[in-house]
């Protein structure tokens, strides 16, 4: 199975539990705000390693809300597969939710 059909949840071993195999509700997962972290951090390590700085025109730096606009244009209709909501506490202590997605983390 490759990555996008991992992605976009067309494996269909997802559905049936068999010993040893990790069942699509149990995967570890990762959230976009944990992927837009792990995307900049390789862009910075990237960029000093060519002796830039980080963000710069060649790396820039990738925001939350510009991933979760880009999700769905990649995956279409499987984009609400992983569609999800998370809490956080703002500066003044409320708790806000806010949209988020889960992917199947993937080595």
């Amino acid at each position: 199975m490759n990555k996008l059909s991992a992605l976009a949840g067309k494996d269909s071993s997802h559905s049936r539990e068999m010993s040893g195999v990790i069942t699509f509700a149990e995967q570890p997962r990762m959230s976009s705000l944990e992927m837009v972290d792990y995307i900049n951090a390789d862009r910075k390590a990237k960029a000093e390693s060519e002796g830039l700085e980080f963000p710069c025109k060649k790396y820039r730096k990738l925001e939350h809300r510009s991933f979760m606009s880009k999700v769905p244009k990649v995956l279409g209709e499987a984009a609400a597969n992983f569609f999800a909501t998370a809490v956080y506490v703002n500066g003044t202590g409320g708790q806000v939710e806010r949209d988020i997605y889960n992917f199947p983390k993937s080595e």
